[in-house]
């Protein structure tokens, strides 16, 4: 039988099979919560100890966090993450707000997520295996979560003026055109144009090979 509102009682808990830092409780035998074994010492829960609603929600937001954390790091295992990324994705997995709040500063304490860090390592990605101007970079970054300020600064970083963005793309084209010779295709300055501009070049980068091919 259930307790008053006020108390529940704790009716087992016993050790998760396979990890022994972890405790199974049950609350009034229809509560079950997968709670660290610090939680519980520090809590000094044992069976048939009463606790109050406080007390539940505490090892609640415990549980969350602790399962949180796992998902956490399991999904940055994959690849570097912006801090919008982990926020979707904690939020995919139907946890709190709080949880979610406390787990992202628990990451930027570790600096396992950094912003500025994450927009360096994606556009050095990018420029490397997939070539793209300033307008394509922005964009993406953007869709990322990370701020205006970031994107400028770290943009800076690689392109200090539109000389840079200017050799990039040229790099780019001179591959095109080889895949052309490749496959005896002759040149098309409307293609050339329209990759540029899937790829988010700038207006000013664009101009500039209309005139070169122009004459």
């Amino acid at each position: 039988m259930k307790q008053n509102q006020k108390y529940q009682k704790i009716t087992s808990i016993k050790i998760k099979k396979g990890d022994i830092t972890k405790r199974i409780i049950s609350i009034d035998n229809d509560t079950t919560l997968e709670i660290d074994d610090t939680v519980v010492n520090d809590l000094n829960l044992y069976i048939d100890k009463l606790i109050d609603k406080s007390t539940l929600n505490y090892l609640r937001k415990s549980e969350g966090i602790s399962n949180a954390k796992k998902d956490a790091i399991r999904y940055l295992s994959y690849r570097q993450r912006s801090e919008q990324e982990m926020i979707n994705k904690l939020k995919n997995k139907k946890y709190s707000d709080e949880v979610i709040t406390d787990i992202i500063q628990w990451l930027k304490d570790l600096n396992y997520i950094n912003d500025k860090e994450f927009a360096i390592s994606w556009i050095k990605d990018r420029l490397l295996n997939k070539p793209m101007g300033i307008l394509k970079i922005r964009s993406e970054l953007l869709k990322k979560g990370i701020t205006y300020d970031i994107i400028t600064d770290t943009i800076c970083y690689f392109f200090e003026n539109v000389d840079d963005e200017i050799e990039l793309a040229n790099k780019m084209l001179k591959n095109k055109e080889d895949s052309f010779l490749l496959k005896n295709v002759e040149f098309d300055q409307n293609k050339m144009v329209n990759l540029l501009k899937s790829r988010g070049f700038s207006s000013n980068v664009i101009r500039y090979f209309i005139e070169k091919w122009q004459g």
